[in-house]
């Protein structure tokens, strides 16, 4: 009776451990460089995404996030330069007070420490321009996966006329 039942309690066991996990084919998002994309379990760069996604339109967001990347990579490593450069060399100007009866020394100083910080200014302007270019990496690599999984749908937009007690008036809706 007791081998009965532990067989009937191990067949279910047995039929479980036996399923095997079907891959779907979803693409998401990785933790790494490495392992960007992540389509049935296999790990996939950035640079790669033409053998991760079928999707025209996803491949074009793609293409786009990918701009949108270069363009901002060299402004933010540009303007970093500039502000780190702009800074070093501000500082690294000495002091000098008025020596040997020329004026010139003390105007000189405060020039070359005005010119470090305008450079300095230009490079954090710069690498703030870059941060709309990085938004829309994200965005556009987002949008891409959803596209690919199928999740985005078609934004409705409206157009209304509303009449009420305090008089007409139009309302847009995205």
């Amino acid at each position: 009776m007791k081998k009965l039942a532990f067989t009937l309690l191990l067949i279910p066991a047995l039929a479980f451990a036996q399923v095997e996990e079907t891959q779907s084919g979803k693409v998401s998002l990785g933790s790494d460089t490495k392992n960007f994309f992540i389509k049935n379990g296999e790990g996939f760069k950035l640079n790669q995404y033409k053998e991760v996604f079928t999707n025209q339109e996803a491949i074009d967001r793609i293409r786009r996030a990918r701009t949108n990347k270069t363009f901002a990579s060299i402004l933010t490593y540009t303007g970093s330069f500039g502000i780190g450069f702009g800074i070093g060399y501000a500082l690294s100007v000495k002091d000098t007070k008025k020596k040997y009866g020329y004026s010139g020394f003390e105007n000189r100083d405060k020039k070359d420490r005005q010119t470090g910080w305008i450079i300095a200014g230009v490079g954090a302007g710069i690498t703030l321009t870059s941060i709309p270019l990085w938004s829309g990496y994200i965005k556009n690599i987002n949008k891409g996966i959803e596209l690919e999984n199928g999740v985005i749908e078609e934004p409705t937009t409206q157009l209304k006329l509303n009449v009420n007690g305090n008089g007409i008036g139009m309302a847009y809706q995205f």
